[in-house]
Parts: C-alpha cells; structure tokens; sequence
C-alpha cells in the first residue's frame, strides 16, 4: 500500500534557518510520519482519501533540533489526521 501525504502550507515561526537545517526538519518530518503511518491505529485512515487535515499548533522550544521539531510537527499532522486536536 502507497500512503501520499502531500503538504501544501507549512508555517514556521521563529523557527531558526541555519543552513541544512530545512531539509533535516523536513527528513525528521518524513520519517516520523512514515513510522506513525504503520501504526496499526492508522489503518483507519489509510484507507480513504483525507483531502484536507487541521493539525493542532505545535510548540517547539529554544534549542530544539530540527530532528525533534520534525518528530513534534508529524505527531501533530497525525492528531489532525486522525481527527484530534
């Protein structure tokens, strides 16, 4: 089974950009959603089509990594995913 999650708008506040940064919070993202996504919880969702997903703000705070930033971003995609806020 091929899960697709395609995330259009994704905003970061006070969120430092040091080089190489975005692209290890995006990994961070991917893999933790990648990981929740085979949860047997999941098997709910995976079997129709989400067209739109209100997740919940996500604090991070001072001197987070990427990597934990991204780990707290793709739990809060997959509370709104599966319909908690």
């Amino acid at each position: 089974m091929k899960v697709v999650v395609r995330i259009e708008r994704l905003v970061l506040d006070t969120f430092a950009d040091q080089p190489g940064e975005p692209a290890r919070l995006r990994a961070a993202l991917e893999s933790e959603l990648a990981r929740l996504a085979s949860d047997s919880r999941a098997a709910d969702w995976r079997s129709r089509a989400t067209p739109v997903v209100r997740a919940p703000n996500v604090r991070t705070a001072r001197g987070d990594t990427p990597e934990s930033s991204g780990q707290r971003i793709a739990e809060g995609v997959y509370a709104g995913i599966l319909g908690r806020r």
